[in-house]
């Protein structure tokens, strides 16, 4: 494999000043934030490596795509909002609108063998949606489309549905909100209380390998386990106080996102933040009352072991965590995290502080996963509402652009000095203005050893 790594300075380069010599170095991950990466993902130790190989499906006529859903044939279902509607991707690119309901949005989605279960919001419903029969194309040349019925399947009669979740037993469990309740439907569609949580809002579910119910509440934010009989247990009471997306693995540990800051809480948590902060969080896009409310006070990950010890993955007052799956890598599950309002995808380290930034996608917000059967995740986004597909394997190539150098005086431009291994190719140009879209040097390929000859760069003040 080959990545280029294309500088707009140098990485280690020194600066002959009237004053004498200095040096600018890249080395964290603070460092290579700042420029812009194409096919390669940033680590939290300030490494560069190839990102995973990464594809837009589908550009949706919708601001936002809430939930995203696939079948064993391949075929990726996507929630919208404003207006509602379920698109339907198939494999060799097709899209279909097989759902368009009178409610605001389709807010969550969940497949399972060929039927999809859709809830709507506000005062929704969950539908079943199922393949009915092919209808003729409207070109003799297309394959024919296959019509799909929906018919209500539950009725929760609460203000939002937030959450489902399918157990073996193809059970559904409906988080709702304004009453802070979970419904169990059976397949037949008769459907009861399952459990009252005291906050307003169940915000997020998940299914273990037990089939115990893992619910983030909204309010206090409190992650839930409840066993198929009904019994609750608090695993832990997050310093944040929304828990907008959970997963669960099979060794038994659950991991959980949470943001917003919760009222009168003391300043001490039970866990200790690792991970690098930034600048505080911009507001979230203006939406329908929906999973992109505004929160202020950034984002956590947790883990709670298998043992229920918790611990502090990954925190950031930058990014807000809308979604959480697993993805496949050289035979190891990684944590993935969908964020918001830059629209990164990273993968969290069982280790607290390891990260990778992997790729942004071309929106907002990452607002959901799910997996294919080849290995590969889809995912959905929102502002702008888009579907992609990423992994399993990397990037061919890539190449890494840095932030522009202001050496603040005219300067001439010393030797570079790269820590690497691997296969890669260096460049740099100079200019006498901030923007290199105006007039700077050509790049210049970097061909001679770079830790004994200078780089033959125009001397120029960035």
């Amino acid at each position: 494999m080959k990545i280029s790594v294309i500088m707009c300075a140098i990485l280690s380069s020194a600066l002959a000043f009237a004053e004498g010599t200095q040096t600018w170095e890249q080395t964290k991950f603070e460092d290579f934030e700042k420029g812009t990466a194409r096919g390669v993902a940033i680590r939290s130790d300030g490494s560069l490596v190839l990102a995973p190989q990464f594809k837009q499906l589908y550009a949706s006529p919708s601001s936002y795509l809430w939930a995203v859903a696939a079948d064993s044939a391949g075929n990726v279902y996507a929630a919208a909002g404003a207006p509602a509607r379920v698109y339907r991707i198939a494999p060799n690119g097709v899209v279909q609108t097989i759902f368009e309901p009178k409610e605001l949005q389709v807010q969550a989605l969940v497949e399972r063998n060929g039927v999809l279960y859709a809830a709507t919001s506000p005062d929704g419903k969950v539908y079943k949606l199922e393949a009915a029969r092919e209808v003729a194309p409207p070109k003799a040349a297309e394959k024919p489309a296959t019509a799909w019925k929906s018919s209500v399947f539950f009725d929760p009669k609460t203000k939002y549905i937030w959450a489902l979740a399918l157990d073996s037993r193809g059970q559904l469990y409906v988080g709702t909100g304004d009453q802070g309740q979970i419904f169990r439907v059976t397949p037949d569609g008769q459907g009861s209380v399952f459990f009252q949580s005291d906050d307003t809002h169940i915000r997020s579910l998940a299914i273990d390998a037990k089939d115990n119910v893992i619910a983030g509440s909204d309010g206090s934010g409190l992650i839930y386990r409840i066993s198929p009989a009904g019994e609750a247990f608090v695993l832990y009471s997050a310093p944040k106080k929304e828990i907008t997306a959970v997963a669960a693995d099979s060794q038994g540990n659950i991991y959980a996102a949470g943001q917003g800051e919760k009222r009168n809480v003391p300043t001490a948590t039970p866990i200790p933040a690792t991970a690098p902060s930034a600048a505080p969080p911009p507001a979230a896009a203006a939406a329908p009352p929906s999973a992109l409310a505004s929160a202020t006070g950034g984002s956590d990950i947790y883990k709670i072991a298998a043992d229920g010890a918790p611990s502090l993955l990954w925190s950031s007052r930058d990014d807000l965590v809308y979604a959480l799956a697993f993805a496949s890598s050289g035979g190891n599950r990684q944590l993935i995290a969908g964020t918001g309002n830059k629209g990164r995808v990273l993968t969290i380290s069982d280790t607290a502080g390891d990260y990778t930034d992997l790729l942004k996608a071309s929106a907002n917000q990452v607002t959901g996963f799910a997996s294919l059967s080849d290995g590969s995740l889809v995912a959905c986004t929102s502002n702008l509402g888009k579907i992609f597909r990423f992994g399993p394997g990397v990037e061919s190539g890539g190449d890494y652009e840095s932030d522009v150098f202001d050496a603040r005086l005219f300067s001439r431009w010393g030797r570079l000095e790269p820590r690497a291994s691997g296969k890669y190719e260096l460049f740099a140009r100079s200019g006498n203005v901030e923007n290199p879209d105006r007039d700077w040097s050509p790049w210049k390929k970097i061909t001679a050893n770079p830790a004994k000859a200078p780089a033959q760069v125009p001397s120029a003040r960035f």
